[in-house]
C-alpha cells in the first residue's frame, strides 16, 4: 500500500482552492458519499491494519461526509471536486478519478455553509506506540461557515428556486418591453428596478443560449445571488410574469401601477399602442427605409478619406475613395519629449498643427469615459434615409460606468455625476455611516451638506434596512483643501458578511478600497488634499485593501496615451455640408466598445418621421449595433461643451504636447 499522506494533502489543496469560490453541495448523501469512497479502491489495495486503514478512520470518515461531495461551479458551468487533483500514485489516483467522475454527475441540492469550521484533522497521534496517522483535512475559511449558516443556506436555496421559476417562466421579449417603459419613463418609478431588470435580462440570454440540462441546472445555482434573479418577487416582476403570459400591454402596466403608485397618479408619458407601431411602421415602408432600420458598427472601408481632418499611413490605405498622394509618407522621426503642454484652441490646432502632423496620440484620461463614441452605419448600403443630413451615417457616446457602487446608488436614488463621489457599500444589515471631514466643514447623515458636498443616501439607520446598503457622498465641484474620509459602525446588527467597500471618484480616476473584517467604532480609510482642483497626497488606512486606480475600458487603459488612427467631424458635418451641432471624434487604435451600441436617435430624425417619435424610442433600443471587433471608437467631444483634451503630437523632429480647448 502507498504512503497515504502525500494524497490527504493534494486533496486538502485542492479543497483550500476551492473556497475562493462558492461551494455548493451535490444530492448524494453523507454515507452515500462514505460508501462509495470505501468502494472506489481497487481490490487488494485497501488492507486492514490493527482495527482500520489511516484514510478510512473516524477523522477521515467525517471529512470525506461533509466536504467529499462539495462542489464548485466553472465559468462553463461544469462543476469541480475536492477529487480533482493531479500527480496521486496508485492506488489513490484511481480513487480520485473514481470520486470525482461520480460527484460530477450528481445535481446540485444546496448552497453549501456549514456551522463548523474544519472537518477532519492532518495528523494524530495513536496512544500505544505513538504512530503518527494521516487523514483528510479542509478549513472551510470564513465566508462558509458560521453560526448564521443554516439560515444563509436557506436563504440562497430560497433564490435559486425563485430564479429557476423566473427562467421558466419569463420572456426575453417581456424583459425588453419593460426595459423600453422605463427607458422612456413610462412606469411609475421604473427607474427603481432598472439595475434589477437589466441584470435579469443578461442572465436570462445567457441562459438561453446553455446546450444541456446541466449546464442549465449550475447556472441557476452559481448566478442565483446576481442582481435581477430576485426579480420575479417584486412589484417589476409580476408586469413581467403578466407580459410573458401574454396579458395585454396597457392591462398589465395599469395592474403594476395599481401595487406601487398612489391613486392620484398620473403617468407622464403614453404607452406605445400596438396601433402607434403599425402607423409608424407603414409610414418607415412608404418612405422605403425599412432596411435603414438595420444598423451596425462602421469600419474603415465605409469611411471616405474626403471626410475626414487627419489620418495616420495605415488606416488611410484602407478607406474609401483613399488617395495616395494625400499621405505624409515621410519617415517618422525620434520624438523629442517636451514637458509642458502648449495650450491651443481647437480651431488653431486643426489648422495649424494637425495639417503636419506624422502622428498623433490622445491622452485617455480617467474623467473622459463618457466621451468615448463609435460611428454607427446602415448594414445596407443602398437603404433609406432616416437622418436629418444627407447620409446614413449616425454616432452614439457611451453612457456612465456601471458598476456595484454605481448600480446601488442610482437603485436608491443617488447621484453618480460630480466633481467628487465617495461611495460606501457592504454586506449585511449593520448601519454603517460614512463621515467626510471636507474644507467647508464635516457631511454625515446628521449635516448632509456642506459647500458643493451633499450626503444623499444614508441606509440602514431609520429609514429602513437594505439588503445592499449604500450611502453616497457627491460633490458638484472640487474645493480645494484637506479631506479625510471615515466609515463608522454606528449599529452592529450581525456577525456575518462582515467589512465594507469604498469607491473615491475624482474628476473621473476611480479608486476602489476594501475591508474584510468587522467594523468596530470608526476607521479613517482615506486622506488626501485637493490643490487647485487636482489630487493630491492621497493616503490610505493600513489595514484596507487598494485597487489601481488605471481601468481598462473599451480595451483602452485610462491615464495613457493612446494612437490615434484618424480624427473627422461628426457624420452630420461629413460631404461639405453642416447641419446641426458639431463633434470632432478621434478614432483610436484597439478602442472596442463592449456592449450594443444605439445607432438611431429621436434628434437625428428627419421630419417626416418625427412624429413617430415614441415608436422610434423604442426602435432604437430594439435595432442597437450588435457588438463587433471591426469598429470605429474613440473620443468626441461636442462643439457645445466647453471640454478640454491632451494630444501628444509629432511634428517634424519634435513631439509636443497640446492642451486643446474644445
Amino acid at each position: 500500500m502507498s504512503n497515504f499522506a502525500p494524497f490527504g494533502k493534494l486533496v486538502q489543496r485542492q479543497f483550500d482552492s476551492m473556497t475562493g469560490d462558492k461551494l455548493f453541495r451535490t444530492v448524494l448523501s453523507g454515507d452515500e458519499i462514505y460508501a462509495a469512497y470505501l468502494a472506489s479502491f481497487p481490490e487488494g489495495t485497501n488492507p486492514i491494519f490493527r482495527e482500520r486503514t489511516e484514510h478510512d478512520c473516524t477523522t477521515c470518515r467525517n471529512f470525506i461526509k461533509n466536504l467529499g461531495g462539495v462542489v464548485t461551479i466553472t465559468p462553463q458551468n461544469t462543476l469541480t471536486t475536492v477529487w480533482d487533483v493531479e500527480g496521486a500514485e496508485y492506488p489513490y489516483d484511481v480513487v480520485a478519478k473514481t470520486m470525482g467522475d461520480l460527484i460530477r454527475k450528481q445535481e446540485i441540492a444546496s448552497r453549501y455553509y456549514s456551522t463548523e469550521r474544519k472537518y477532519g484533522a492532518e495528523k494524530t497521534i495513536s496512544a500505544v506506540g505513538s504512530e503518527v496517522w494521516h487523514h483528510f483535512c479542509g478549513d472551510t475559511g470564513v465566508h462558509h461557515a458560521g453560526v448564521n449558516a443554516p439560515s444563509m443556506m436557506g436563504a440562497y436555496n430560497s433564490s435559486a428556486i425563485v430564479f429557476t421559476n423566473t427562467l421558466e417562466k419569463f420572456t426575453t421579449k417581456a424583459v425588453a418591453i419593460v426595459l423600453d417603459l422605463i427607458g422612456s419613463n413610462s412606469l411609475y418609478r421604473g427607474i427603481e428596478f432598472e439595475a434589477g431588470v437589466f441584470g435579469l435580462s443578461h442572465l436570462l440570454m445567457a441562459y438561453q443560449t446553455l446546450q444541456t440540462a446541466e449546464e442549465r441546472h449550475n447556472f441557476i445555482w452559481v448566478n442565483a445571488d446576481k442582481p435581477g434573479a430576485r426579480v420575479k418577487n417584486t412589484a417589476i416582476g409580476t408586469l413581467i410574469e403578466d407580459l410573458s403570459e401574454g396579458v395585454e400591454l396597457e392591462k398589465a402596466v395599469k395592474a403594476y401601477e395599481s401595487k406601487v403608485a398612489p391613486a392620484n397618479y398620473k403617468r407622464p408619458t403614453a404607452l406605445i399602442t400596438p396601433r402607434m407601431i403599425e402607423d409608424a411602421v407603414k409610414t418607415i415602408r412608404d418612405l422605403g427605409h425599412e432596411d435603414a432600420l438595420q444598423r451596425r458598427h462602421a469600419t474603415l472601408e465605409d469611411i471616405s478619406v474626403n471626410d475626414i481632418l487627419w489620418v495616420n499611413n495605415e488606416s488611410a490605405t484602407q478607406m474609401k475613395d483613399s488617395l495616395k498622394d494625400l499621405l505624409n509618407t515621410a519617415v517618422v522621426p525620434k520624438p523629442v519629449k517636451n514637458q509642458e503642454a502648449k495650450p491651443v484652441s481647437m480651431e488653431d490646432f486643426l489648422e495649424k498643427v494637425l495639417p503636419t502632423a506624422s502622428k498623433v496620440e490622445v491622452l485617455f484620461e480617467g474623467n473622459k469615459q463618457s466621451n468615448l463614441m463609435s460611428i454607427t452605419a446602415p448594414v445596407h448600403q443602398n437603404s433609406g434615409q432616416l437622418f436629418k443630413w444627407h447620409n446614413n451615417f449616425a454616432w452614439s457616446y457611451k453612457g456612465n460606468v456601471t458598476d456595484a457602487f454605481v448600480e446601488r446608488v442610482k437603485r436608491e436614488g443617488g447621484k453618480v455625476e460630480g466633481a467628487m463621489r465617495a461611495s460606501l457599500i457592504w454586506y449585511n444589515r449593520d448601519d454603517l455611516d460614512i463621515h467626510a471631514h471636507t474644507p467647508k466643514g464635516h457631511i454625515a447623515y446628521f449635516d448632509r451638506t456642506k459647500g458643493s458636498g451633499r450626503l444623499d443616501i444614508d441606509a440602514n439607520g431609520s429609514n429602513g434596512m437594505m439588503d445592499e446598503p449604500v450611502e453616497n457622498i457627491v460633490w458638484s465641484k472640487l474645493e480645494d483643501g484637506d479631506y479625510q474620509i471615515d466609515i463608522n459602525q454606528y449599529s452592529c446588527r450581525s456577525r456575518s458578511d462582515v467589512g465594507f467597500a469604498l469607491q473615491l471618484v475624482v474628476k473621473g480616476d476611480i479608486y476602489e478600497v476594501s475591508y474584510p473584517k468587522a467594523l468596530q467604532g470608526t476607521i479613517r480609510v482615506a486622506t488626501y488634499t485637493i490643490k487647485k482642483g487636482e489630487l493630491t497626497n492621497l493616503k490610505f488606512h493600513k489595514d484596507v485593501q487598494v485597487s489601481s486606480s488605471k481601468q481598462n475600458v473599451w480595451g483602452i487603459d485610462t491615464n495613457t496615451f493612446v494612437p490615434v488612427n484618424f480624427v473627422t467631424v461628426s457624420p452630420n458635418h461629413w460631404d461639405g455640408k453642416a447641419i446641426g451641432n458639431k463633434h470632432w471624434f478621434f478614432i483610436l487604435d484597439e478602442c472596442v466598445s463592449d456592449e450594443p451600441t444605439r445607432g438611431i436617435y429621436n434628434e437625428y430624425l428627419k421630419p417626416e418621421l418625427e412624429t413617430h417619435r415614441k415608436v422610434f424610442e423604442v426602435l432604437g433600443e430594439k435595432t442597437k449595433c450588435p457588438m463587433s471587433n471591426k469598429q470605429l471608437s474613440g473620443l468626441g467631444f461636442s462643439s457645445t461643451k466647453h471640454d478640454t483634451v491632451t494630444l501628444r503630437v509629432v511634428v517634424g523632429n519634435e513631439q509636443v504636447l497640446y492642451n486643446v480647448a474644445i
